[in-house]
């Protein structure tokens, strides 16, 4: 059937599917499946070329995406990704339905400090024959609603995702049981997600597996429930969902709790430790903890028939979570430490930022379990001194230390034990409630060792000391400030005000009014402590007759251009001073722990490192710049052309020069207070025509803000010129279904909508009305 802009824009219609063959318990409500259908137009531009800029929203969600083929399409995406983008060709032959994936992005990753970015991406399409095109797609999303405390049963198509909402209101804990009903399901897949977007938790399964997945509400709101199975044969899935609120139970301190895991899906037997399987739910068991020192969980697990676990328990696993979040992907993630088949340990937590500690047990019947609490558990960790670690016993120890800093830090850790006998981490919660760990390593000396970033708060240092070792550390930090003088004895640094897509020199000076030659490691971080420059500079001063000058072997003071990506709001400078010498007393006549003072200068660069600057403000038509190329000139020109565009349009550059042999291009955008950058060789994908008459390239914006930094080489015959052309497309945003909400769409009340059992003996016939509806979107 062919489709059209005018055929799309028809009423609603509803059809309804009986399925009389499905069997579930006459307890079980069948959960009505809405499909709602979402028509997307998108015409094409003078050029005959379509233009579609698509973002990511994890809460809007697409069961399936159908592109109507009107006639033969030549499309290429445009995935951007860390280092620019990806494209992918693709032909569609028409008339056809295809499938089509609007929401295939990349990633770009993120660090210890920032969430991994989902990034844009743009589509462009054109006929076969060169002639227009017009884009018709239709998008499904397959719905249902859950309800706290209401066993719900789903049929589901394998394969697809399906879209579940909650309403949560006051709860403090939740309990979703999830259970498969099929042997025919290699693996399944069941995800939570918050309000705005958070990931609330995640449990995966096979076969007919029935597990728990439990999980801290972030507020009042309605929460997302998304659902997918696979199946190795032609046939329907079939799950139960189960939420339900949970109190946990409040765990004081010294108090010893003694649990067993009443009958549930798997079940160790007392006499010989053999699993049964007796296809009921886990059981689960959830306790809270709360300490504004660094507390203590000890668990030890009893598996009955065996002193040790059974091959291992199924299923048996410790949750540990917390109001906290962690990074993921945009939005980020519920903190929360699973340990799969526990035995006997600790677990270290402090509620710095007022958190809760929520641990849950999920595990087979007849599993006993004991649980223990205790109080201010750790040392103050030694701070620029040495720390003796030492362990006795046969086998592994942990211990932990607390730290409080009330300013933001460097630190370096260096030691000469193993890095096989011990292993270090850090954390803390801070006060936008993300949890931030880091795994420590260390060298044998303070100038070798790796810089460490540490946000003001109280931190919780957890040692695990191999056996029978001993060793000494040193944690040297030393705090970063905002000022642009500091005095440094072994670390510290500097915040400076930067922004993205901007170059800037920085100068490092030496104010000590001293006889001294300074050895320093320094480092230039952004935000997110990505590294964009490095350096070892030796600083010395020295009496010149009436007055301080530079050591006539070194300067007292060192200057690197940053022309890397940094990020929005500012960076960070680290300094180390490894060594101090007197320079009257010979190089070996070395200070301990001498305070060097140090003056910072970080200024925009921009003007002097580029030939020339001009700014573009693109709005609806084309908008163009010559730069003049003077004759003397520089074999290679650098080019700055700043650009304020609305987001989400795809633009054509055109490029005339004179007195030029060649050319490339670097394109820098603003994203999530990152600078990103497309490379030439991406850049160059649409590259038509050569320098030496005209060219042109293409791009997309996924900023409001972009920095175009063209590159020349001259041939230096004569004055020059460089034209530039910056002309936008008219490029339409792909826009997802709305977020769901609790409750049927209103215009469905008055809709036949049922789930009637008729009961046969033990089982039921269930007879299902799946409505479907239509909504209509140019």
């Amino acid at each position: 059937m062919k489709h059209n802009k005018e055929s799309m824009l028809g009423v609603g219609i509803m059809t309804i599917f009986l399925l009389s063959s499905v069997m579930c318990p006459a307890a079980a409500a069948l959960t009505v499946i809405n499909e709602e259908q979402f028509e997307r137009v998108y015409t094409p531009n003078a050029n005959n070329h379509t233009y579609v800029y698509a973002e990511p929203d994890v809460l809007s969600g697409v069961t399936t995406s159908t592109l109507h083929v009107n006639q033969d399409l030549q499309m290429r995406r445009y995935a951007f990704d860390g280092t620019g983008w990806t494209y992918y060709d693709a032909a569609y032959p028409g008339p056809n339905d295809v499938p089509f994936p609007w929401s295939a992005f990349n990633v770009w990753a993120g660090t210890t400090f920032t969430n991994t970015s989902i990034l844009p991406s743009f589509i462009t399409a054109v006929a076969a024959d060169g002639g227009p095109a017009v884009l018709n797609s239709t998008l499904t999303r397959s719905s249902f609603e859950l309800k706290m405390g209401q066993l719900s049963t789903l049929v589901l198509e394998p394969n697809l995702y399906y879209f579940g909402v909650l309403g949560i209101a006051a709860e403090e804990f939740i309990y979703l049981t999830v259970s498969s009903r099929q042997v025919n399901s290699p693996s399944w897949q069941v995800t939570v997600v918050d309000p705005a977007g958070h990931f609330m938790g995640s449990i995966e399964g096979s076969e007919n597996a029935s597990t728990v997945l439990p999980f801290r509400p972030s507020g009042p709101g309605t929460y997302f429930v998304m659902i997918i199975g696979e199946a190795n044969s032609q046939s329907l899935l079939i799950f139960d969902l189960l939420p339900q609120a949970v109190a946990p139970t409040q765990v004081a301190f010294g108090q010893l709790v003694q649990g067993v895991l009443e009958d549930s899906e798997f079940v160790v037997t007392s006499d010989s430790g053999t699993v049964v399987d007796t296809k009921k739910t886990p059981a689960a068991h959830t306790y809270k903890f709360y300490s504004q020192e660094v507390a203590l969980i000890s668990y030890s697990f009893n598996y009955p028939g065996e002193s040790e676990p059974v091959d291992p328990p199924i299923g048996t696993r410790i949750e540990l979570s917390s109001d906290a979040f962690t990074s993921m992907f945009d939005y980020g993630q519920r903190y929360n430490n699973i340990i799969n088949s526990p035995q006997s340990s600790i677990l270290y937590y402090r509620s710095s930022n007022g958190e809760t500690y929520y641990l849950t047990v999920i595990g087979p019947g007849n599993v006993k379990y004991t649980l223990f609490h205790e109080d201010n558990v750790a040392q103050d960790l030694p701070v620029n001194q040495e720390l003796s670690v030492i362990n006795n016993q046969g086998y592994a120890v942990k211990s932990a230390y607390s730290l409080y800093l009330s300013q933001d830090s460097f630190m370096k850790l260096n030691s000469s034990a193993l890095l096989a006998e011990y292993a270090w981490r850090a954390w803390a919660v801070y006060g936008n409630d993300m949890y931030i760990s880091q795994n420590l390593q260390w060298a044998a000396t303070l100038q070798s060792s790796s810089f460490y970033y540490l946000p003001a708060g109280y931190y919780v240092f957890e040692v695990t000391a191999g056996p029978d070792t001993s060793a000494q550390f040193e944690f040297n930090i030393g705090p970063v400030v905002d000022a642009s003088t500091a005095s440094i004895a072994r670390v510290g640094g500097f915040r400076v005000n930067t922004d993205t897509m901007t170059y800037y020199n920085t100068t490092l000076k030496l104010l000590n009014l001293a006889n001294i030659t300074v050895r320093a490691n320094l480092a230039f971080y952004d935000r997110y402590m990505i590294l964009s420059s490095s350096s070892t500079p030796i600083l010395a001063n020295r009496v010149n007759g009436t007055h301080w000058a530079p050591h006539p072997s070194y300067s007292n003071s060192t200057s690197f251009v940053t022309t890397n990506t940094l990020t929005e709001g500012y960076s960070l400078v680290a300094v180390c001073t490894y060594r101090v010498s007197n320079n009257t007393q010979g190089a070996t006549n070395d200070y301990s722990d001498y305070e060097v003072n140090y003056g910072i200068e970080c200024v925009d660069y921009t003007s002097s490192y580029f030939n020339g600057t001009f700014n573009l403000d693109v709005g609806a038509g084309p908008v163009e710049h010559n730069f003049t190329l003077p004759l003397p000139g520089e074999t290679t020109e650098n080019y700055q052309v700043g650009l304020s565009v609305p987001k989400g349009i795809w633009f054509n550059v055109t490029i005339i020069a004179h007195d030029a042999d060649t050319f490339s291009a670097v394109l820098l955008q603003n994203w999530q207070s990152r600078s990103h950058r497309t490379q030439w060789a991406d850049l160059n994908d649409e590259l038509v025509g050569s320098i030496g008459t005209q060219l042109s390239f293409q791009f997309g914006s996924i900023s409001d803000s972009m920095k175009l930094i063209l590159s020349v080489g001259r041939d230096l015959s004569d004055n020059g010129s460089l034209y530039v052309r910056i002309t936008p497309f008219n490029t339409t945003t792909f826009i997802g279904p709305p977020v769901l909400t609790v409750g049927p769409p209103d215009f469905l009340s008055g809709l036949l909508v049922y789930a009637v059992p008729i009961a046969i003996g033990a089982a039921a016939i269930v007879i299902v009305a799946v409505v479907y509806f239509k909504k209509y979107k140019k």
